[in-house]
């Protein structure tokens, strides 16, 4: 259904509602003046009606149920807050991430229509429930394609996780060997941030032991929020590609990948063929990604000394920059790039946005999920490196992500 269908549908209720001496000519002028605009606004309402009707419909019965549960927790709260937001975003819900960012800024009446809505869409997925899932004759999905992660959060499934993507690591010899089962089992691993491993050291095969730094900065951006960033980005990359549809991107702190599975074609609506170059510091997360994604560039060192080594032959070349980069002190890899405009930057955040940024070739997107000082930070050193930031580049769009995500 139109806009221009939706339009006359609902007229004569328009009519029916106004008081006499309105719904006559009053109203039909108001309409001739304001059509196209009324249109545009149906159009864009049907369209994303549609959109969530055919999300719904592609949902296995597990999610279908999970519509169920989040409905409950909005209806109990009265609100949309980061448990929801998180939940909604893994079910894959259509512009999951920009619809939570955006319902803090709605005025109370707002916000209430907005549940109201988004419960009418959840009761939609859960009500088909008992429906068969439908769909068209199977279709061979490439191992390198990823659908939405089944992530593990708490500590006992995490760790389960990690030792079974290691086992299953440690034994395989190439990319080929990996069955998809095995390779999605890879792409669970969370790393050990957060996580002892003294229960569990004898399990974990030979070069596979995580060192102290691991149990403590090794954190991946979490699958519903690259793949969220991902629904917000992909519009834009037909305007960023070659002439001959492709383009090149870059990844400087890869870790297993979840940025660059979120950007597959698969989920992009094959857009332009994009491809990957990945840097990783981390031995384990690098062997990892090469197992996942054969396909990427991947150099298993430090985003400095990748800079030295590659950035003056790639600068410009990368139409596409995406990362979560650490957030620490940058330590002994300070060293490894002398560029006197950025060897000052003490934090490893504000140097990957940096350089990442620098490197991008003209009207290239880049993206960086960095500490919210950046924007909001009035300190010396927040203003400072605001301005070194934006002399050169636009600042096109901003989130605020939920703090219970990391």
């Amino acid at each position: 259904m139109d806009g221009e269908q939706v339009l006359q549908l609902i007229l004569p209720a328009w009519r029916a509602g106004l008081p006499p001496r309105l719904a006559g000519d009053p109203l039909d002028s108001y309409i001739r003046r304001n059509r196209p605009r009324i249109v545009a606004q149906f159009d864009a309402w049907s369209g994303r009606r549609e959109a969530v009707r055919e999300w719904a419909r592609g949902l296995d019965r597990a999610s279908r149920r999970r519509t169920g549960q989040l409905a409950a927790l909005i209806r109990e709260d009265e609100a949309f807050g980061d448990d929801a937001a998180q939940l909604l975003a893994g079910l894959g819900f259509p512009s999951a991430l920009k619809l939570w960012v955006d319902y803090g800024s709605l005025a109370p009446a707002s916000q209430a229509l907005l549940r109201k809505t988004l419960l009418r869409a959840l009761d939609f997925a859960s009500s088909l429930d008992d429906e068969p899932t439908t769909s068209a004759a199977p279709t061979p999905t490439p191992a390198t394609v990823a659908a939405r992660i089944d992530e593990p959060t708490t500590v006992a499934a995490r760790t389960r996780a990690n030792l079974l993507a290691t086992e299953i690591a440690a034994s395989a010899a190439a990319p080929g060997e990996l069955s998809n089962d095995q390779r999605e089992a890879l792409r669970r691993y969370t790393g050990w941030g957060g996580l002892s491993i003294d229960r569990v050291r004898a399990r974990l095969p030979e070069g596979w032991v995580p060192n102290a730094e691991s149990l403590i900065h090794e954190y991946y951006t979490p699958a519903a929020v690259a793949q969220a960033i991902a629904d917000q980005v992909c519009p834009l990359l037909d305007s960023i590609a070659t002439p001959d549809g492709e383009l090149l991107a870059l990844e400087p702190s890869a870790g297993v990948g979840r940025f660059i599975d979120a950007f597959d074609r698969a989920r992009c609506d094959a857009k332009p063929r994009i491809a990957w170059t990945g840097v990783e510091l981390s031995t384990s997360s690098a062997r990892l990604l090469r197992l996942i994604r054969p396909d990427v560039d991947l150099e298993q060192t430090s985003f400095e000394k990748w800079i030295t080594k590659f950035g003056a032959d790639l600068q410009g070349e990368f139409s596409l920059v995406v990362a979560n980069p650490p957030y620490g002190e940058r330590g002994e890899t300070r060293l490894e790039d002398a560029h006197p405009e950025y060897k000052g930057e003490k934090r490893a955040a504000w140097y990957f946005m940096r350089r990442g940024l620098d490197i991008l070739a003209p009207k290239g997107i880049g993206v960086f999920l960095v500490p919210g000082g950046f924007l909001t930070g009035d300190k010396p050193e927040y203003v400072k490196l605001r301005h070194k930031v934006l002399r050169r580049h636009h600042l096109s769009w901003a989130a605020r992500l939920p703090g219970a995500l990391f």
